[in-house]
């Protein structure tokens, strides 16, 4: 392990960017790795330490690598004019684990048993029974059995040990590229220079005969290694390279969608989904919504006989949500009333938005939560309480490192969000009635 200041990777946030249009992940450019956090991830990267940084690169990696998360966030209707794209070809997991091998078994050594008839190692008694058939003689003491073909075990060991060499290649790749990442240093030097066809095919004939599941895992993982180095290499060096998506907010979208979203068993988001059409004086009808821009409130939470809209922003202190999508809220929380999904006095609105709460790792319990304000519409008495939409802050790295479904997390939205809305209704009012 060496002492590498990790710090050196991260790129350092900027609070006046959108958030929104922002890469998250890491880059490889000239040999050097630089890693970029999601907004919200700190509140100075450049005083966080180096075990926290490690640590919430940890839980990123970990984000971005959920292939259900990210299948997820593909297929979210989130549109922008910087549309989402994963680009996580990038084998980065698969490294890993050959690296992580390495460190914890050294290079694989080709050690397999193989069974063959006749004596040529340890006699397999258990084998020899199963498969071979004895032959009957009469002896002094009656008739008995004698095996007169043997299956012995012994050490296969290929003479060129190839499967050791290619992992040795790939170990040696591994400590280039993403060993910084992890403190360790470039010990392995490959005695095999890069040829596709014949790693490939060693791969797949060793692949074809494994049947221990970590083995198995590893010759996959270095396959994936040799496919991707095939595809990306020029002149023996991978051109510049990323693991990471363009932008976070439909990653954000989705896991505060496993965490808060919560219906009525038989109950559907779509149910929650407001539509528009046209009718034309012919008397032809058409559907108004273009798929990319319908309305759909991100979450719908329910917490006893209150009903919660929750529409998730990935947007800075300097950037928040604007008049359209404050009208949506509205919208969705009338629709919900029209449909008689809840009584009036029981809908409330919420804007969920990043932020780090400066606390270290075990301080959360489960995620630190906000109330930043709320929103209206100077249209709208602001007398009921899905009129406010209440911002709330959620801290990032809490999210990151648990995004499953919590019900103490939505204990805690719904209390915070109740007491924020109820204290603004009142205020409004008491405005109203001074006013009258």
């Amino acid at each position: 392990m060496g002492e590498i200041n990790f710090k050196n990777f991260c790129i350092p946030q900027n609070d006046l960017q959108n958030a929104n249009e922002r890469f998250v992940g890491v880059k490889f450019s000239g040999g050097k790795p630089e890693i970029y956090f999601p907004y919200g991830s700190f509140l100075n990267i450049e005083n966080a330490t180096d075990e926290e940084l490690r640590e919430v690169f940890s839980s990123l990696m970990n984000v971005l690598s959920d292939n259900d998360l990210i299948s997820d966030a593909e297929n979210s209707n989130y549109a922008s004019a910087n549309e989402f794209n994963a680009k996580l070809d990038f084998p980065f997991q698969e490294f890993f684990f050959v690296l992580d091998y390495y460190l914890n078994f050294g290079i694989y050594k080709e050690t397999e048993k193989v069974y063959k008839p006749g004596v040529h190692g340890k006699i397999n008694w258990n084998r020899t029974i199963k498969y071979v058939q004895p032959q009957v003689f009469e002896g002094e003491n009656g008739p008995g059995i004698v095996y007169l073909n043997l299956i012995s075990s012994h050490i296969s060991q290929n003479e060129n040990q190839l499967v050791s060499l290619i992992h040795e290649f790939c170990v040696a790749k591994a400590q280039q590229l993403i060993g910084p990442l992890y403190g360790v240093e470039k010990t392995i030097e490959p005695t095999l220079e890069f040829d596709y066809d014949f790693f490939a095919s060693v791969l797949n004939e060793k692949c074809s005969k494994t049947f221990n599941d970590r083995k198995l895992r590893l010759f996959h993982a270095m396959q994936i290694i040799v496919e991707y180095l095939q595809g990306n290499m020029v002149d023996g060096s991978l051109c510049e390279y990323c693991y990471g998506v363009t932008t976070f907010a439909p990653i954000w979208e989705k896991m505060l969608d496993h965490i808060f979203g919560n219906l009525h068993e038989g109950e559907n988001k779509q149910d929650f989904y407001p539509h528009c059409e046209w009718n034309f004086a012919s008397g032809s009808r058409r559907n108004a919504d273009d798929q990319k821009f319908a309305m759909r409130p991100d979450t719908i939470m329910r917490y006893g006989e209150d009903i919660f809209v929750v529409d998730a922003k990935f947007y800075t202190n300097y950037n928040l949500p604007t008049s359209s999508s404050i009208s949506k809220q509205i919208v969705y929380a009338e629709f919900v009333k029209q449909k008689g999904l809840a009584q009036e006095d029981k809908i409330f609105n919420v804007f969920l938005l990043p932020y780090c709460c400066g606390k270290e790792h075990g301080e959360t319990v489960p995620y630190e939560i906000n109330f930043l304000g709320t929103a209206s519409g100077d249209w709208l008495d602001g007398q009921k309480p899905y009129h406010k939409i209440a911002g709330i802050l959620l801290d990032v790295k809490s999210v990151m490192r648990n995004y499953r479904r919590n019900e103490i997390a939505q204990y805690m939205l719904a209390n915070v969000v109740k007491a924020a809305v109820e204290k603004a209704v009142v205020g409004e009012t008491l405005k109203a009635a001074r006013q009258a």
